[in-house]
């Protein structure tokens, strides 16, 4: 259509522009024009045809679109009609199944309905038989993984008592006994059963007068049995680079060994503190390593208001420590399997020294300790012992029982600097004389830069103290557990001198860590 307007224009113009020509031509002119105008005209006609065959060819392709459209919409429409049977099928298969579903659903409460009363009991069974089991492992486990320290005690005793009864019969020309050692055991067991001792369930002691020199005998210098290659000798710890402290070694043990369970049903726990507790400790160890066996020691003890464990604190391979265990000390059979390995019989000996040198606190202790001391400087310090609370009545029995501490009476008497003999000096003293006493000490022995006090005294007993001593002083902040009253005493037998009290049980804790701090040398201590 456009093209048609656009030549009939031309045609228009054209007739317009010939009348305008003819009216100022010639003739030959206006023929001449005219021919040219014919020209046009097929040109145009002839672009006019071919834009129709143009045309012509768009619509056919058009149609045959068209049909070719119509074919594809055709096998859509087909595919959609049965994707949409399919579907219907799908859709009552789904119905069917859902249906069957909720049958089984129902099927499957009235199921358990059925059997939920049945369930709940055997529930309760299988609870009680857990229990049961459980209660079982634990008891077995008792009984198997330990023996019972009546039963070392027994295999300890009956070992000894072989010792001495092959030693007898040396001693007698007899030969020794080599077959037949049920039956001989036999007979000693009936022999024994037929005693006085027995029946009345007391145990005949060792006269007391063979130990007399041992007792009485003071003994500090030990170094020169000292053998750092066998485990035999003493032990003197060591710290490596890293910070960590040696362990102590024992008949192929090393450390504190696992927790290990008894054969009772309730645990002990001693109510006594931990000075005390360690002191019986060292009868087990001693009589274990008199009978070069392994005893158990209750790990449990209780002195204020906490139950704590000496498995936690200490590293020490002389014995198991146990729970669901009892106490032994007071039985006849310990009695006799330590007789001549006890401290009241060993305190101060190489024996015992072998034995102290293997019980040492642990790591975090010892590391909590030389971190107080680094930090507040008191490589060069003097510890101070000072008891004070109830003590005065404490020492003043055991001043009239004429009993001193053993490591006062066996190791310090005679050998160190005592500030005085007066009962009221060296058992609870005064604050000036205190005072007074530590001032003149600090004096005469300049290395001394500061004081660390091991106290137990109130807020106002330690300020009227220690605003009156020469050079600063110290104090661990608080001793209400076991584990900072271990790190108190590590603290003090770390100073470069102590003053201890001759009555008081953490004085013989502090001289004890001290002296094998100082491979046995007494230099440096005083006593009040």
């Amino acid at each position: 259509g456009v093209i048609l307007m656009l030549v009939g224009f031309v045609l228009v113009g054209g007739g317009l522009f010939v009348s305008y020509r003819l009216g100022g031509m010639g003739e030959s002119a206006h023929q001449v024009e005219i021919v040219k105008m014919k020209e046009s005209q097929k040109l145009l006609r002839k672009h006019l045809q071919e834009c129709h065959d143009s045309k012509e060819r768009e619509d056919d392709s058009r149609r045959k679109l068209d049909v070719q459209m119509s074919d594809e919409l055709k096998e859509l429409k087909k595919k959609n009609a049965e994707m949409e049977k399919q579907n219907d099928e799908l859709s009552r298969s789904n119905d069917e199944l859902e249906r069957k579903n909720g049958e089984c659903v129902e099927e499957s409460e009235a199921i358990h309905e059925t059997w939920s009363e049945k369930d709940r009991n055997n529930a309760q069974i299988v609870k009680k038989l857990s229990d049961q089991h459980q209660t079982l492992v634990k008891t077995s486990t008792r009984y198997t993984n330990v023996k019972s320290m009546s039963h070392i005690l027994l295999d300890t005793t009956i070992r000894k008592l072989f010792r001495e009864q092959a030693q007898l019969r040396v001693l007698l020309g007899k030969p020794n006994i080599t077959t037949g050692l049920s039956d001989h055991l036999d007979s000693i067991v009936a022999k024994w059963e037929k005693t006085p001792e027995f029946n009345n369930h007391s145990l005949v002691l060792a006269d007391r007068h063979e130990f007399a020199t041992l007792t009485k005998k003071s003994r500090t210098n030990f170094t020169t049995f000292y053998d750092r290659n066998r485990e035999s000798k003493i032990f003197f710890q060591s710290k490596d680079n890293s910070g960590v402290y040696s362990k102590p070694t024992w008949n192929g043990r090393t450390g504190t060994g696992k927790l290990v369970s008894g054969v009772h049903d309730v645990d002990f726990v001693d109510p006594l503190p931990l000075t005390k507790v360690l002191r019986k400790l060292y009868d087990y160890a001693l009589c274990a390593m008199g009978n070069a066996d392994v005893f158990n020691y209750p790990t449990f003890f209780k002195a204020g208001t906490k139950i704590e464990s000496l498995v936690d604190l200490l590293e020490t391979p002389m014995v198991n420590f146990c729970k669901d265990c009892k106490p032994q000390e007071n039985t006849a059979a310990f009695k006799l399997a330590c007789l001549g390995h006890t401290t009241q019989e060993q305190y101060g000996s190489i024996f015992f020294w072998r034995m102290r040198s293997r019980i040492r606190f642990n790591n975090p202790i010892m590391a909590a300790a030389d971190d107080f001391i680094s930090g507040n400087g008191l490589e060069y310090a003097l510890a101070v012992r000072l008891r004070r609370g109830g003590f005065d009545k404490e020492c003043n029995t055991q001043w009239r029982n004429g009993v001193a501490q053993l490591t006062y009476s066996r190791v310090l008497k005679g050998t160190v600097r005592e500030f005085s003999r007066e009962f009221d000096d060296t058992c609870y003293p005064s604050e000036s004389y205190v005072i007074k006493t530590l001032n003149a000490y600090l004096k005469n022995n300049t290395h001394y830069d500061k004081v660390y006090f091991s106290t137990d005294a109130t807020v106002e007993e330690w300020s009227a103290i220690v605003q009156q001593i020469s050079v600063p002083v110290f104090r661990y902040p608080q001793l209400d557990d076991a584990h900072s009253q271990a790190i108190d005493m590590v603290i003090a037998s770390k100073c470069h001198g102590i003053v201890v009290n001759r009555w008081d049980a953490t004085s013989s804790q502090i001289t004890e860590l001290y002296l094998l701090e100082r491979k046995l040398s007494h230099k440096g201590i005083a006593v009040w």
